[in-house]
């Protein structure tokens, strides 16, 4: 049965063309619905991280004026603390004896002059061992640790051993080694002095 005219149809309702229109797909493939609901999700999305930023934001700003406050606490607390400690010391000293009070300087002088004397016998020490090295690389000096003329010299000589034998292993096994090439120049430590060559070593050149 052939439909009568004026029987309206889905597509001639009021509103159909629009409705229809919206559900077109655009460009990318979505619809102007799908892309309107996309849009709005990321926008709740990016408005709840904001909120979470304010709100840790927040808390830590809560967090920073209670450490503040515990602080200032803490050093009222320390300032106290120091001041009953200051009265204590004060009143323990008043109630010195004049003979208590000559004794603890007697005792402070002490201190201080058997610092001072450890200080010129290290002095002294440093000296001799500077004057007794002979023949060792200032570098070298800090592996003698002895006080005494005695002991320094030990070292010293020792030091000359080790020294003596180190070269001698190194000029033969340089013997050994084919020679360098002139037009690159000398190689290695080739000419270098025993002292030269000791003082290499130790740094990690050779």
């Amino acid at each position: 049965m052939s439909e009568e005219a004026g029987t309206p149809t889905p597509n001639s309702m009021p509103g159909a063309a629009e409705t229809a229109a919206g559900q077109q797909p655009d460009a990318t493939g979505e619809s102007i619905d799908e892309l309107e609901t996309s849009y709005d999700e990321q926008l709740a999305a990016l408005e709840g991280e904001r909120d979470q930023w304010r709100d840790q934001a927040r808390k830590n700003e809560a967090r920073a004026k209670t450490n503040a406050a515990k602080a200032k606490e803490h050093d009222q607390h320390f300032a106290e603390y120091k001041a009953a400690f200051d009265r204590e010391q004060q009143k323990k000293e008043s109630e010195k004896t004049p003979d208590q009070r000559v004794l603890d300087q007697a005792a402070q002088d002490r201190a201080r002059a058997e610092k001072a004397e450890a200080d010129k016998a290290e002095a002294d020490a440093r000296l001799l061992r500077y004057q007794l090295a002979d023949g060792i690389p200032p570098f070298a000096l800090p592996l003698i640790t002895a006080t005494s003329e005695e002991e320094i010299t030990a070292e010293v000589e020792d030091l000359k051993a080790k020294l003596t034998a180190y070269v001698t292993e190194v000029t033969n096994s340089q013997s050994r080694r084919p020679a360098p090439d002139p037009a690159f120049g000398r190689g290695g430590a080739a000419g270098a002095t025993p002292e030269e060559q000791f003082a290499a070593a130790l740094r990690g050149v050779i």
